[in-house]
């Protein structure tokens, strides 16, 4: 697996929107938004709303704009479960913040996660040199078309973009393979979850 050439290696960035900011105080998944790509294209998008059985907090709704009135008739998280681990089955994740977004993951799913993971901003801060490590700010230095928004399926594009640009313009040398990639982070990272 880390041998394949990174031309055919299948991401999928993901993003989530949340009620708050830690899962084991309460806080769930309110939106997710994941794209499947490789370095040449982007293949597939899974976008939905969740309904978190819980009110949103007024800071989470003034940063992402996401309302109780908008997720009311949503589905709950283990709806969508089966079809969102399908869609990401067998593809590296990939996040901005990664442990922030999987621990919501983690605490929410109640199906095994088994994929590699790399981190956008863990790449951001290791190889290379922004003013701010935000997602915000990184694709609007390197003009990615589709900016962040505090939206999920937004800022999973946002994401799949940095990470074609990561990958395609390292210096010195530019990954050749899975492997090369992961080292790009600082090494591999696996994840098995079983809830």
């Amino acid at each position: 697996m880390y041998t394949l050439p990174v031309e055919k290696v299948i991401f999928s960035g993901v993003d989530i929107e949340t009620t708050g900011l830690y899962p084991y105080l309460g806080d769930r998944i309110c939106e997710i938004g994941a794209v499947r790509f490789t370095l040449s294209s982007k293949l597939e998008e899974f976008s939905t709303l969740i309904n978190p059985g819980i009110p949103l907090s007024r800071e989470a709704r003034y940063i992402n704009g996401i309302t109780d009135k908008m997720v009311k008739g949503a589905p709950s998280i283990l709806d969508i479960q089966d079809e969102f681990l399908s869609f990401i089955a067998s593809t590296v994740l990939v996040f901005h913040n990664a442990p922030f977004d999987l621990s919501f993951l983690i605490y929410e799913l109640d199906l095994p996660i088994d994929n590699l993971v790399l981190d956008t901003l863990t790449i951001a801060k290791r190889r290379f040199d922004f003013r701010s490590n935000t997602l915000e700010y990184i694709a609007r230095v390197l003009r990615i078309k589709s900016l962040p928004t505090h939206r999920a399926i937004d800022d999973a594009r946002a994401v799949s973009e940095v990470t074609r640009e990561f990958i395609n313009t390292l210096k010195p040398r530019k990954p050749r393979t899975l492997g090369d990639v992961l080292v790009m982070q600082g090494g591999s990272v696996q994840l098995k979850i079983d809830n």
